[in-house]
Order: C-alpha cells, then sequence, then structure tokens
C-alpha cells in the first residue's frame, strides 16, 4: 500500500511539472513576442502595411509582414486574412511553406514540421 502510495505521489509531481513547463513557456513565448515591440509600435507597422497592401494589393511579401504584425498585436483574426491572401497570391514555394508555419504555430502554440525537421536535421 505505501509502495503505491508513493508512486501515485511521484506521477503526479512529474505530471504536475510538467504541465506547468508547458504552460509557463507558451507564457514566456507571448512575452517576448509582446515584449519586442510596443502597443504604439505596432498601430505603426500595421497602419504603414495597411497602406502598402492598398498601393500594392498582390504584395503577397507585404501581406506576409502584415500577418505577422497583427499577430505580434495578438489579432489573430486579422493575422490569418493577411497570410490568407498572401498564400492566394503566391500559393506554392518557400513562401507559402513558411505562412503554414506561421499558422501552425499561431493555432497550435507550436510548428510540428520545423520542429521534426530541426530534431531530425537536414
Amino acid at each position: 500500500m505505501k509502495t503505491e502510495t508513493i508512486r501515485l505521489a511521484a506521477v503526479i509531481m512529474v505530471a504536475g511539472g510538467l504541465i506547468w513547463n508547458m504552460l509557463s513557456d507558451q507564457w514566456r513565448h507571448a512575452e517576448n513576442h509582446k515584449a519586442k515591440t510596443s502597443a504604439a509600435g505596432h498601430r505603426l507597422e500595421i497602419q504603414l502595411l495597411e497602406g502598402l497592401v492598398k498601393k500594392e494589393p498582390n504584395n503577397h511579401q507585404a501581406w506576409r509582414e502584415l500577418g505577422k504584425s497583427y499577430r505580434n498585436s495578438f489579432d489573430f483574426v486579422k493575422a490569418r486574412e493577411a497570410w490568407d491572401k498572401s498564400l492566394e497570391i503566391v500559393p506554392t514555394g518557400d513562401n507559402a511553406d513558411k505562412i503554414k508555419r506561421m499558422i501552425n504555430h499561431m493555432e497550435n502554440g507550436h510548428d510540428t514540421i520545423s520542429y521534426h525537421q530541426y530534431k531530425k536535421g537536414p
């Protein structure tokens, strides 16, 4: 009975530690994005990029950067819309792959594709 209680306590402690690490890493990750630029800096960056995509609606790189700016300002719906627009313009290639990874990262909290590629190597 004592052995089972000790094992159960150990499992609970390990599981709790793993959950804590996962949550604290995601919190730190969000704070790092937030700290890169001030709120005013994000607004200015977004305004400039919105002006650029109005003038050059087929500029897939501007749409990609606009999506990143929206994501960094925690406007995930607009980030996805901007990235979808970039993918409409250039649906394949390196740019499209990068955008798909950013979408996956934003929506799932991690990028499983690049993580596994990193672990396996080039």
